[in-house]
């Protein structure tokens, strides 16, 4: 899940045109010394509301509380895979769904602990597509309910001590983010670029905010720019229409999707409430996200979100977005997909090199990728041939197929690489063997380079004895039944994530011990700190490392 060397050779995909959008409408001089990985970071962060980043700027003035804050988050979340290592794979979803709805746990643990279950007056405060599986739950699995309530206890009163310190500010700020867990691995996975952003904010507030409101701006538009380009490329094209509608098809089918959380009427699809379902109610921060994805997943989607679109009753589709970078790097992983969906893979090549936002995008992002590692295969005289693009796409995907077929019929000899494997089957892929040209080791920031993409690791699980449970917990306050409206900071910061997370700290869990029942508070929304003043500068110094 975490390969470093993978996540640079993305990041080096995308550093230019990051910069470049930087200094499109912002003060070029706030920015000159950031590292490019900086900027791009900035770039996700702005595109949530307002009141969002205030809370970030607020929380980046201590970035000693956001590196304790990760490390109580790997060791709370490898306590509860601990929890569930024994479960099966369904059962695992199942915890981790029931995980989703705050105080749900708490409420169903309360009420097998004192013997009266009254399920019903328990799941009518919650939406109706969870009452199946907490029923579930309930039945199979009461003690680890009780156990898994006692973990989330533990975690907040310690994330509480932890923030105790701070000014309330900060805390409220804390209690924002806390609930936001994709902000907050951004910001711990790019400390260097929260440092600076928190060393701003701390100088000139003011202007600094006036600097990501243009930023923000300015990423907007790029992204509908990007939308609008992809949508209309598509829908000119039957063929990679189809080609995408087989594809959303098989990755769904591979994965089993997150479909499998809730049933719904095909009719239904297209109607924004099933969206805001899987999207509002976000995996807990302290127990992370399910371990078998291989990248930052923390909110559930249907199957047709990661690659961009839906069908409606018709046969046609409709586009919402671009895929997602969770679905392309599915894609240019296995090669036979070039093979079964030549268009599809044209139409990427396209998009990254002809598109409004070259090496941005999460399309771009698996496209200089599988480049990058195939520049020995693939020429620039290959790529930019748009007229057999197709075709040519359609004879690597064979050629990789065969390649793979060979080497596993000879296992006792060493595997051949694409090169030495091409050298001795030149007649079989004409396209692959004309003339080539070694392509250079850096991928050069015209469209030049291609990258494959890398295996993915294996997930282990891990198996440990089952704990004690402990009995102190009030009732909690449960979710609106109606999800409200989300804040989608979305796809881009997603794309984000995955080209500049770090390798997270593997914790060893500490024994737990008794806690007191929590009580619920309410966080508010973070203000605009003023201009910096002789007085306000004091005052700051004298908080930072003190109590409030």
């Amino acid at each position: 899940m975490k390969n470093t060397h993978v996540l640079s050779l993305i990041f080096a995909a995308l550093l230019i045109s990051t910069s470049l959008l930087l200094k499109a409408q912002t003060d070029e001089a706030l920015f000159t010394d950031w590292q490019e990985e900086d900027k791009a970071a900035i770039e996700a962060l702005v595109v949530y509301p307002e009141a969002t980043r205030l809370a970030i700027l607020e929380t980046a003035r201590y970035p000693e509380l956001l590196i304790r804050l990760e490390s109580m988050q790997a060791e709370t979340s490898n306590s509860f895979q601990e929890l569930i290592a024994s479960l099966q794979r369904d059962d695992q979803t199942m915890i981790y769904d029931l995980t989703r709805y705050p105080g749900l746990i708490s409420r169903l643990a309360l009420a097998k602990d004192t013997g009266q279950p009254d399920l019903k007056v328990i799941l009518e405060d919650y939406p109706e597509v969870i009452h199946k599986r907490a029923g579930q739950a309930f039945e199979r699995y009461g003690a680890l309910l009780m156990e898994i309530d006692q973990l989330d206890q533990l975690a907040d009163q310690q994330f509480r001590e932890l923030i105790k310190p701070y000014p309330e500010a900060t805390r409220d700020a804390m209690h924002v983010l806390v609930n936001m867990p994709e902000v907050l691995q951004l910001m711990t996975e790019n400390i260097r670029m929260t440092i600076l952003v928190g060393d701003l904010y701390r100088k000139d507030p003011d202007h600094l905010l006036r600097q990501m409101d243009s930023l923000q701006q300015v990423v907007a538009e790029a992204n509908a720019k990007e939308l609008d380009n992809w949508r209309e490329s598509v829908e000119d094209e039957p063929e990679v229409v189809n080609d995408l509608k087989a594809a959303g098809e098989a990755f769904a089918e591979e994965y089993g999707y997150d479909d499998s959380y809730y049933e719904y009427y095909e009719a239904d699809r297209n109607e924004k409430y099933v969206v805001e379902q899987y999207f509002y109610y976000n995996y807990p921060y302290w127990f992370g996200y399910p371990s078998w994805y291989f990248y930052p997943r923390w909110r559930p989607y249907p199957y047709w979100y990661e690659s961009g679109f839906y069908v409606v009753l018709d046969g046609h589709i409709v586009i919402q977005s671009l895929p997602t970078y969770y679905f392309t790097s599915w894609y240019f992983h296995w090669p036979q997909h070039h093979y079964y969906y030549p268009y599809l893979s044209r139409e990427f090549v396209r998009h990254t090199y002809y598109g409004p936002r070259p090496r941005t995008s999460s399309i771009a992002v698996s496209v200089n990728h599988w480049r990058a590692n195939n520049r020995n295969l693939i020429t620039d005289e290959w790529i930019q041939d748009d007229r057999r693009g197709a075709e040519r796409f359609r004879e690597y995907g064979k050629f990789e197929m065969d390649r793979e077929q060979y080497n596993q019929r000879h296992t006792q000899q060493k595997s051949l690489t694409p090169t030495e494997f091409l050298d001795r089957n030149r007649n079989r892929y004409p396209e692959l063997s004309r003339k080539r040209v070694t392509q250079p080791e850096r991928v050069d920031p015209t469209p030049r380079t291609r990258t494959a993409p890398t295996t993915r690791p294996e997930v282990t699980d891990k198996k440990t004895n089952q704990r004690e449970w402990v009995n102190s917990r009030t009732k909690t306050t449960a979710p609106p039944k109606n999800a409200p409206q989300v804040d989608k900071g979305a796809d881009h910061h997603r794309t984000t994530i995955e080209r500049s997370r770090v390798q997270r700290p593997t914790v060893t869990p500490k024994p737990q011990t008794k806690v007191q029942p929590r009580v619920k508070t309410t966080p508010t929304t973070p203000k605009r700190t003023p201009s910096k003043t002789s007085e306000t500068k004091k005052t700051r110094t004298k908080k930072s490392g003190g109590g409030s």
